[in-house]
């Protein structure tokens, strides 16, 4: 996971470094207001940079004598995320980002258009 976090940390400083040009191209494809767009790329460097503290801790709920208990979480099954037109930057950084770091697997990434 490790890995992973040093990877959201580049992204998130290359986007950051890029800031204006994305957020300025993303004005031009959706005729939103540069200062949304703005909002928008850098909203994602913050999910990007804050998704590197994410951690799966395994936790002791018993520890007896000669025995221990303890719960550890693993991501399970399918990630499905619907992602609103109006903020498809921040929003697919807030959905994906997580289930990047820990580790889903996309082997049938689809995007799609609804009607």
């Amino acid at each position: 996971m490790e890995e992973r976090r040093k990877i959201f940390s580049l992204a998130a400083g290359i986007i950051g470094k890029n800031g204006a040009d994305l957020a300025s191209l993303l004005t031009q494809e959706q005729v939103k207001p540069l200062q949304e767009a703005t909002f928008e790329v850098f909203g994602a460097v913050a999910f990007l940079r804050y998704f590197t503290t994410l951690d799966l801790p395994v936790k002791t709920i018993n520890a007896g004598e000669g025995a221990r208990v303890e719960v550890h979480r693993r991501p399970l099954g399918v990630v499905a995320a619907i992602v609103p037109w109006n903020f498809p930057v921040l929003m697919a950084t807030f959905k994906l980002g997580p289930a990047l770091l820990f580790r889903r697997q996309f082997q049938d990434l689809a995007f799609g258009h609804v009607g």
